[in-house]
């Protein structure tokens, strides 16, 4: 047996000793993660120190043209002196590229790095421009092809930035055609005809991935081209698209690697507002170039102003928002607003317009014919905003935009950043505003479950939403590898204009909380969606988990955001269920979670305090009030004349179906008793619920099977009860009672007093259940004493009144109540002779609440109650005599 034992305490010590190797190991590796992410930060901080240095060094002529920019490019290929010379305007093709830029585009400079990347392009070096959005990437393609011979080919991936493209430069008179799934057939013939025409027409042909994968007879007209030397350069707008680390991935650009296989000899450039050095490289190998050259200019648009709202849970309050928003911010200014989906862009739509708002969709599905009309009076100014998803605007050269507004979060930082900066592209003032909602992390996270890194971007874009201490540009920022002063942002996001608004909240008792309840729901073999955990951390769902978890204090939305946190950092996790229909959410434990065994592990977030305060106290006022003003109804109710007493009684029906009023505990003398407390009827209403669920359904069982019973007895007590009032209050009697409830302040003993019954007080709540009448009947009341100034025809309005019904009613339930007592000491008696002695007293503490949760329907009298209660009471004997 010693031995047995000694084994038993063995094995308890190693089990003890792995669990705790687990919990190092997860240390371990979370601190190789933050080593990994350090060093490759530290890496790109070297590299914009040097190239600073370089900068600054004297024989650096025209560095000034770059200062805001970063060129990289393999040391082999290019030095750093020899990337500056490509800054200047010495070469044979410069006199035409300055004439063309002044007569064709009607410009009167360059922006940063645009020379360098005509000038590359032109000297026939494949180039990767990265460039934020409104900053002039389509000019580095579009100006060389005026200045070169032949056609250059452009591959976009929406058809919206065709015709974008292609109306601005047919507005400037420069020759540009497309083809897509919508050209006629004629159209086609000629487009493809001009290809090796020495003397076409156009000069840019803009075609889609798809058009390249698909068709035969595209590829051999450019192979022609080539042979001939009419085909100039190739331009991939959106490059980013070619990589699955993208944001943006389109399959069919996994194919595009065949232009370069085929057609060498000619220079590619492609271009992207969003790219990381990752995604750059996997650019370079899927599109088969060698050794291209970067050019990356800073992401920074210091005229955005970015902004995070949270987004009202009712639909209709933030589409209230953003109504106003854009009435009297923006008003006859132009605006873009991003949803999720289609039905989103529909209706939103819609609702801005019976908001007197000039806003129509834009979507995937709508007929061609009505996109190109809606672009086109967008663009015109007929149309003041577009309700579109994501097929809108990538290109889109629109100047004058003052906002875009996302009505939804993006997928991933590139999206927003791409989608943001559509606003603003005259360099004047416009507001970047995303609206971040609980439910839509969820609902973004199904569409992005299939994309092999869309689950890690969605939840970089979270992070960036939530957070409320550190600057907006600096998170996209490190995201774009770019060094970043916060001083750059100049107050142009909400972060930096309101620092203080925030404070560092100790998280890690809520965390173990959240942690408890997926373990418990996972006991059961229950799965929690991420409302469910919502909801059972505040206390809502099945009983017999409300029992084994902490439910907690915090408000709605602190709870999400702690949620949220959780799955950002890795505690929580999502599990995917696939239905024929739709696709399913469960939260479970994250890798992380173990950590929070530890006593030694802590964790913390910054938390926005301002709005949850103020919405609390706001809340906590109204709540006061409406308690103030329930406690002047109730108590003038029983003082004031008939008139002035009917009318408030009728007030309060019609405002309250159901008020929930706790009683002093009462003595039962001849004394006038104390005047009832009320108190916050919302929370005790709510708190009953949860006390009375468990029982609900054996109650309706017991009621089912006296119906029969009770119908019978209900025509023998009409013709011995005395004739009730109906449709004044009603009261569900419980087993402790008050046995003599004065009428008023100062009044004398009732001409028919009741014998005190019990000495023990009354501790149970009452209810009393208001529902409005139109044409209530005053009912009849016993007389009272004469020292009352009460009227004895008043609809009783306060329970104390209500407790008044007849003197036999009153009698017979003392007289009942009596019996009941003796016969639960009984049965309790009997209980600890069967039982053993519990924690509590016997049976009465098994059945007290049931007793306490009983419901009744109107017009059952006091008897058929008590008959009811002691229904309850006799089964539970025999059970224990059993």
């Amino acid at each position: 047996m010693d031995c047995g034992g000694g084994n038993n305490d063995v094995q308890a010590e190693l089990d003890s000793v792995e669990a705790e190797l687990d919990l190092v190991e997860l240390q371990i590796a979370d601190l190789l993660q933050k080593q990994s992410e350090l060093t490759a930060r530290k890496n790109a901080l070297l590299c914009q120190l040097e190239e600073a240095c370089d900068a600054a060094h004297p024989s650096a002529s025209s560095s000034s043209s770059s200062s805001s920019s970063k060129a990289s490019g393999d040391v082999s290929v290019m030095s750093k002196q020899e990337m500056q010379r490509y800054d200047g305007a010495d070469f044979e093709w410069s006199k035409d590229v300055e004439q063309h830029l002044k007569d064709s585009f009607h410009l009167s400079k360059f922006r940063p790095l645009q020379l360098r990347a005509i000038n590359l392009t032109l000297a026939g070096r494949d180039l990767f421009l990265v460039m934020p959005t409104g900053r002039g990437k389509s000019l580095c393609y579009q100006l060389p092809a005026v200045c070169s011979k032949g056609v250059t080919l452009v591959i976009t991936p929406l058809l919206s930035l065709m015709e974008d493209q292609v109306m601005f430069l047919k507005s400037i008179d420069v020759s540009a055609v497309m083809l897509n799934s919508s050209s006629s057939k004629e159209h086609a013939k000629t487009v493809l005809a001009g290809l090796t025409d020495p003397k076409a027409s156009f000069k840019l042909l803009y075609v889609t991935p798809e058009k390249i994968a698909k068709s035969k007879l595209l590829m051999s007209r450019l192979e022609k081209a080539y042979n001939a030397n009419l085909l100039s350069r190739i331009a991939v707008d959106e490059v980013h698209c070619c990589s699955q680390w993208g944001h943006d991935f389109r399959p069919d650009y996994k194919l595009l690697g065949i232009l370069k296989r085929q057609f060498p000899k000619v220079p590619l450039l492609g271009l992207t507002a969003t790219a990381t050095s990752s995604v750059l490289k996997d650019c370079e190998k899927i599109l088969c170039v060698s050794q291209p050259i970067v050019l990356t200019a800073s992401f920074n648009r210091t005229n955005l102003h970015y902004e995070v709202r949270i987004k009202d849970s009712d639909n209709e309050a933030s589409i209230n928002d953003i109504a106003s928003t854009i009435k009297n911010r923006y008003k006859d200014q132009s605006g873009i607003v991003y949803v999720f989906s289609q039905k989103d862009a529909e209706s939103v739509a819609s609702e801005l317009q019976n908001r007197d708002i000039l806003a129509y969709p834009y979507h995937a599905h709508m007929d061609p014919v009505d996109k190109s009309r809606v672009h086109r009076k967008w663009t015109a100014g007929k149309i003041q905003v577009v309700v579109a998803t994501v097929a809108f605007g990538m290109g889109i050269d629109k100047s004058n935009v003052r906002f875009v507004i996302h009505h939804t979060i993006s997928k991933s930082i590139e999206n927003y950043y791409q989608e943001s900066g559509r606003a603003g592209r005259d360099d004047r003032p416009a507001d970047c505003i995303v609206y971040y909602g609980f439910s839509d992390i969820f609902r973004i996270s199904t569409m992005v479950v299939m994309e092999s890194v869309g689950q890690q971007k969605l939840l970089l874009m979270v992070d960036y939403c939530q957070n409320v201490d550190r600057c907006r540009r600096s998170i996209m920022a490190v995201h774009f590898d770019e060094v970043w002063d916060n001083k750059g942002c100049n107050q142009m996001c909400d972060v930096c204009r309101n620092q203080k608004d925030f404070s560092t909240m100790d998280i890690t008792q809520h965390a173990r909380q959240v942690v408890q309840i997926i373990e418990v729901a996972s006991s059961m073999d229950e799965k929690l969606t991420p409302l469910k955990l919502v909801e059972a951390w505040m206390g809502k769902g099945p009983a017999k988990r409300r029992k084994l978890i902490e439910t907690t204090t915090l408000s709605r939305q602190q709870v999400e955001a702690v949620i949220v946190y959780l799955l950002v950092k890795g505690y929580l996790k999502e599990d995917f269920s696939f239905t024929p229909y739709t696709t399913y959410i469960y939260m479970k434990l994250g890798h992380k979670a173990p950590l929070l065994k530890s006593q030694t592990h802590t964790l913390s977030m910054k938390m926005k305090m301002k709005t949850t305060e103020s919405g609390s106290a706001v809340k906590a006022a109204i709540a006061k009030n409406k308690t103030k003003e329930g406690k002047r109804s109730v108590q003038s109710a029983g003082d004031a004349p008939v008139g002035q007493a009917a009318k408030e009684t009728s007030a309060v029906k019609a405002n309250e179906e159901e008020v929930d009023i706790t009683f002093d505990p009462v003595v039962m003398d001849n004394s006038c008793p104390p005047q009832p407390k009320q108190k916050l009827f919302k929370e005790q209403r709510n708190l009953s619920r949860k006390q009375d669920s468990e029982t609900d359904k054996w109650a309706e069982r017991i009621k089912k099977q006296l119906a029969d019973r009770h119908g019978e007895e209900e025509e023998e007590g009409k013709k011995k009860r005395p004739i009730m009032p109906q449709h004044v209050v009603h009261v569900d009697v419980e087993i402790n009672t008050v046995d003599n409830v004065g009428v008023c302040d100062g009044e004398e003993t009732p001409a028919h007093p009741v014998k005190p019954c019990s000495k023990r007080k009354s501790t149970t709540p009452q209810r009393a259940r208001r529902k409005p009448r139109a044409h209530a009947a005053a009912p009849d009341v016993p007389s009272q004493s004469p020292g009352c100034d009460t009227a004895t025809n008043t609809a009783p309005s306060s329970p104390s009144q209500a407790s008044i019904m007849s003197e036999t009613a009153a009698e017979e339930l003392c007289h009942l109540r009596n019996y009941y007592s003796k016969q639960l000491r009984r049965i309790n008696y009997i209980s600890h002779e069967y039982l053993g002695q519990p924690a509590q007293p016997g049976v009465l503490a098994c059945i007290r609440e049931p007793l306490r949760s009983l419901r009744l329907p109107s017009r059952v009298t006091i008897s058929q109650t008590a008959r009811s209660l002691w229904t309850r009471v006799s089964g539970r004997r025999k059970l224990v005599h059993r």
